[in-house]
């Protein structure tokens, strides 16, 4: 196993990097070792890619702009284990109506005044309203009247799309828009309705096999709830330090923002969504608390989960909202690091639960009551056995201990060891370092009660720093699962930010002091994959990548011929090193430790920093009947405009937009 306790090792740029061309059966090359005979099927891979915007047509470098590498068009990449001896990659961008209208209003354009531009986290036209990047997770589901399987693409803030698993061609969201509720953004002063909403989702949505029925989220926060955090932020850290300074200044920029802050007319809500493939409308409930008011969700609803009898909702520790937009607004960034002080905040230290019963979910309900129950520690990422024996659920988790992975490097700011010293361009837009060691976790909870009956959980200072990603045997039920793994980012110098070290000075759970932090990050700790025996709560096998290397999006790829074992199989892994090196690296899945058997790669391929991924045994075209005739579902929202740009949206949407949508 590379040791890299010898090396300080840097972080490699490959990450800031990414080719937005689509690949055609591009063979890839094999070194290090041979493939294995028994891979087999088709490993999707999503990836931010820039945007139209990007600065060139090939590589995307997003120093100075102000937007996070999750900021981008979603790059669908498929490699196929299809052929003996043979891997190759196709790979598309999801193309949606906005992307079309992002491309065709770009400036010096027909319709430039329309045009969108970087906003932190998302990206924006004052006119059009927010892109629908999707470019985060999948989702593979097969109802019973299908007859191959199908594949969705998601966002956390958007309506998640149907993509065709050969051509990777975007065919139709799932639901109409007028099915979906907007979050309304708080700068908008017209009383007009974007064409293109800010519709609040989860990136995984669940589909059970077992009922064939697929579960979505679609939620909002009122002002009040947006507001909360950063309050509670600032009253927590007014009382330390100069407090008159700190009180002067809060009062000054919350009074400057408050011109646009209450101009949002959003409410608090939570819906379950639920489809059962057909064209009829989706099902959908409200979700409330024990006194039947809206559950309030501060963060994300970035994951959910289900088992037999339960929908499991999260409010996770990944920031996904107006606040991750607010900061960027500022005109020609002038006193941005201000605003940034005042609206931003650490993500809650505790993680709540919301757990529904999936017997109330009747056809003439309207709304569902849910039960809370809230764990200590952040959870961004989680998976539940579904068996629930005895009314118990059991909840997988990373635990993002002292990490934002929602929180990215901005061209002012510095490194944690040098605060009067720029990071410099290079690392704009990544996400940033973790400022403690994370943990892997397990609980079982009486849903009933909502006492957590039994926990484990363990941190291990080889394996367990930046913990983002975890994959397991998605062949075998998981009405209990045996063997999950994960993949951690490490622990970086250059990703320790001034910023982060303050912002998380207080961290309520810290197992290791800040000073502790600073001296491992110079240091480095690398990126790593570990398996975790859910039995035990041991990790049972691991690999660390050598010094300078980036492991991600780890994907289970059972063996050919496989029944149940959990490791029966293979692992793999997306690594980036040295300045612009991508290679894909295959591990036996039982044998982690001994590192890949196979090493493939090829000069056009740059993925950059990818997310999630997932895994089919077969890609076949998609066959159903279920489509969302574009020119229907926008053509009330495009009469619903300012009558000083329905014309030219109008205009845009005929010429542009309906002839890629042609059925």
């Amino acid at each position: 196993m590379p040791n890299s306790s010898s090396h300080e090792p840097k972080f490699p740029e490959a990450c800031m990097a990414v080719s937005r061309q689509e690949l055609v059966g591009l063979e890839l090359r094999v070194h290090g070792g041979e493939i294995p005979k028994d891979l087999y099927g088709h490993v999707f891979i999503m990836g931010p890619v820039g945007t139209v915007g990007s600065r060139t047509e090939g590589l995307f470098y997003p120093g100075g702009t102000g937007a996070s590498l999750y900021n981008g068009d979603g790059m669908v990449y498929r490699i196929d284990f299809d052929q003996r001896s043979k891997v190759s990659v196709n790979s598309r961008i999801v193309k949606t109506p906005c992307y079309y209208a992002d491309l065709e209003t770009t400036p010096g354009s027909k319709y430039a005044n329309l045009s969108f531009f970087n906003l932190g986290m998302g990206r924006l036209s004052p006119v059009l309203g927010l892109r629908n990047e999707l470019n985060t997770a999948f989702l593979p589901f097969k109802f019973l009247q299908d007859e191959n399987w199908r594949m969705l693409v998601t966002w956390d803030a958007g309506r998640p799309y149907e993509i065709d698993p050969v051509s990777l061609e975007t065919i139709t969201p799932i639901g109409w828009n007028r099915e979906w509720t907007e979050q309304k953004l708080v700068w908008k002063t017209d009383p007009y309705q974007y064409v293109f909403g800010l519709n609040l989702t989860t990136a995984h949505p669940v589909f059970d096999v077992h009922t064939d029925q697929l579960f979505m989220v679609n939620w909002s926060r009122s002002l009040s709830t947006l507001q909360a955090p950063i309050i509670r932020h600032q009253i927590n850290t007014l009382f330390k330090g100069d407090q008159i300074k700190k009180l002067e200044k809060t009062f000054r920029l919350f009074s400057q923002s408050a011109s646009f802050l209450l101009r949002s007319e959003s409410k608090d809500f939570v819906y379950l969504m639920c489809w059962d493939g057909s064209n009829e409308d989706i099902k959908k409930w409200q979700i409330v608390d024990s006194d039947s008011n809206s559950i309030k969700i501060e963060q994300s609803m970035h994951q959910m989960g289900l088992t037999r009898d339960y929908i499991v909702l999260m409010d996770t520790s990944f920031k996904f909202g107006i606040e991750q937009l607010i900061y960027d607004t500022v005109p020609n960034n002038q006193g941005i690091e201000d605003y940034r002080d005042i609206l931003n905040y650490p993500q809650a230290p505790d993680t709540s639960l919301y757990l529904i019963r999936r017997a109330d979910l009747k056809l003439d309900a309207t709304a569902v009551k849910a039960k809370r129950v809230d764990i200590p520690r952040e959870i961004a990422h989680f998976m539940t056995d579904y068996e629930n024996p005895d009314g118990c659920i059991t909840l997988h988790c990373a635990h993002n201990n002292g990490w934002d992975p929602a929180e990215w490097i901005h061209d002012y700011d510095a490194p944690a060891d040098q605060p009067e010293k720029p990071i410099g361009h290079r690392f704009v837009g990544m996400t940033t370092g973790t400022t403690d060691i994370n943990h892997l976790g397990k609980y079982v909870i009486e849903v009933e009660s909502g006492q957590i009956y039994r926990k484990s959980i363990l941190n291990d200072p080889r394996y367990t720093w930046a913990t983002a990603i975890g994959t397991f045997n998605n062949t075998v039920p998981s009405a209990e699962h045996e063997d999950i793994y994960w993949i951690s980012w490490g622990c970086w110098k250059e990703l320790m930010t001034d910023f982060i070290h303050d912002l998380y000075a207080s961290y309520k759970y810290r197992r290791i002091k800040l000073e502790e932090i600073k001296k491992i990050s110079e240091e480095g700790k690398p990126s790593s994959l570990c398996r975790l025996n859910t039995k035990t709560m041991t990790i049972t096998d691991g690999y660390q990548f050598p010094p300078g290397y980036f492991g991600n999006s780890p994907q289970f790829i059972p063996r050919s011929g496989s029944t149940s074992s959990a490791t029966d199989g293979y692992i793999l892994c997306l690594v980036l090193f040295d300045e612009l090196k991508n290679e894909l690296w295959i591990f036996d899945a039982a044998k982690l430790s001994n590192g890949p058997v196979c090493k493939l790669d090829h000069p056009d391929l740059k993925f950059g920093l990818t997310i999630h991924s997932t895994w089919i045994h077969s890609a076949r075209s998609r066959v159903t009947g279920y489509y969302i005739p574009v020119e229907e579902d926008y053509i009330t929202l495009i009469n619903k405009q300012a009558p000083e740009v329905r014309d030219e949206i109008q205009e845009l949407f005929q010429q542009v937009i309906y002839p890629n949508f042609s059925k």
